[in-house]
């Protein structure tokens, strides 16, 4: 993660190149070579009012043309430097990822300046996005692992909160519904400096850096949007257990999912204690629920645990498991006894310290390569943390204590109040269809 007695966070330097616009920079011995990585506000949470396709496929078509330039130029002058830029969208940010050598970094950044500002959305490329982005939403209606999601989330979370999604149909029809006005009025209205933060790793010149986001960027408009804006509801508790059946036909497996939504956020002090509970029960192969559902009970080849959607809101925590349909219910009795378990047991300070150990492992790893390095260094940003913590997330993990975890469990975890939803070719019984 960093040389010993270095943190991390004394190697960053940061500056703001110019207003609403944040750099992010670490030197690493590598030679040649920058990875670029970077985001601003402007994911669907956003467009609660709008189309709720927008935001997707408004960063989907980012490469797919500007006013200076049409799509087969960019594309063009990226093979020509070896280098490699894209764009995607999240809950809340537009991103964009690119490598590329040293000497082109400026080049790089005028062709992302230009994309993020003078896209034109060509109305024949949109009409191709459509198509595929409707195809492939058509094509997980037939895959058990999105059905069961995509139902449980939608009957634990209201329509105004940012862990809600839409059914598979009511998506097709705001895609089919997309215009290109839509993608323009929004792209106008939201995107811009503000929170433009750009993370460059590598063989890095910091003041070449610098101007070349000043030139790109520094007349760019500002965009209003801001995390305060985003009104939305908090999941309701459950007052009582509840089944839900997403019944498919011909599917040689069943995906389960039970779970509760937790009313907490990442920032919350109870966060870290149950994320580190749920991984004792299902966040790796050693885990509790593989090594007995699975293992020993041999009725799945899949089961885990987690806490999810705490990014800036409430979030929940599951339990997803595959199973045979002849062996569905038994497989739910089987992983509702081990959470049970878990729940009145809590867990053993020999648990504790070993998923500590590979959390730390696994969070110390990501460091290894310059695209790791500004991966964490924007999630960070993005999360609204200061740099240094960086350095004490580590030291967070390991002060929490396995009382902090087991009243954690406790307090946010009963089966009595879960919802259990499967996906698959059952009935409303959880019985094989016959």
């Amino acid at each position: 993660m960093s040389s010993e007695g270095t943190s991390v966070a004394s190697r960053i330097c940061s500056s703001e190149p110019g207003e609403g616009i944040q750099l992010l920079e670490m030197n690493t011995p590598i030679d040649d070579v920058i990875t670029l990585t970077g985001s601003l506000l402007g994911g669907q949470a956003f467009n609660t009012s709008g189309n709720q396709a927008t935001a997707q496929i408004m960063a989907a078509m980012l490469d797919q043309g500007t006013k200076s330039q049409n799509k087969f130029v960019i594309s063009e002058k990226l093979e020509e430097m070896g280098a490699l830029l894209t764009f995607a969208a999240t809950q809340y940010h537009i991103r964009f990822s690119a490598r590329c050598l040293k000497n082109d970094v400026s080049q790089v950044i005028e062709l992302l300046a230009d994309q993020l500002r003078n896209p034109v959305f060509p109305e024949e490329d949109l009409e191709i996005m459509k198509t595929n982005e409707i195809g492939d939403l058509l094509r997980s209606k037939d895959e058990t692992d999105f059905m069961v999601n995509n139902r449980y989330l939608r009957e634990t979370f209201p329509k105004n909160h940012p862990n809600h999604v839409l059914a598979v149909e009511d998506q097709v029809e705001l895609v089919r519904k997309l215009t290109r006005s839509d993608l323009k009025k929004y792209h106008s209205a939201s995107l811009g400096c503000g929170s433009l933060t750009v993370v460059a790793v590598g063989d890095t010149d910091f003041d070449l850096l610098e101007e070349a986001l000043r030139e790109g960027f520094g007349s760019w408009q500002k965009s209003n949007l801001s995390f305060e804006d985003i009104e939305q509801t908090a999941a309701p508790k459950m007052p009582k257990a509840k089944q839900i059946v997403e019944s498919m036909q011909e599917k040689t497996s069943v995906d389960i999912m039970l779970g509760q939504p937790i009313g907490i956020d990442r920032d919350h002090k109870d966060y870290l204690p149950l994320m580190l509970g749920h991984f004792v029960l299902g966040g790796n192969f050693s885990a509790r629920l593989m090594s007995t559902v699975r293992d020993q009970a041999g009725l799945t080849y899949g089961i885990r645990s987690a806490v999810s959607g705490v990014d800036r809101t409430d979030g929940f925590w599951y339990v997803w498991g595959t199973f045979a349909p002849q062996l569905v219910n038994e497989g739910r009795s089987a992983s509702i006894e081990q959470i049970e378990r878990w729940i009145d047991g809590g867990i053993s300070n020999e648990e504790l310290k070993a998923k500590k150990d590979t959390i730390l492992g696994t969070y110390k790893v990501s460091f290894g390569t310059t695209s790791g390095i500004a991966t964490q260094i924007l999630i960070n940003k993005e999360r609204g943390r200061e740099k240094k913590y960086l350095d004490q997330y580590p030291k967070d993990i390991m002060a929490v204590s396995r009382g902090n975890v087991n009243s954690s469990i406790q307090r946010y975890c009963n089966t009595g109040k879960m919802l259990s939803v499967a996906a698959g070719s059952v009935n409303d019984k959880w019985e094989p269809l016959s």
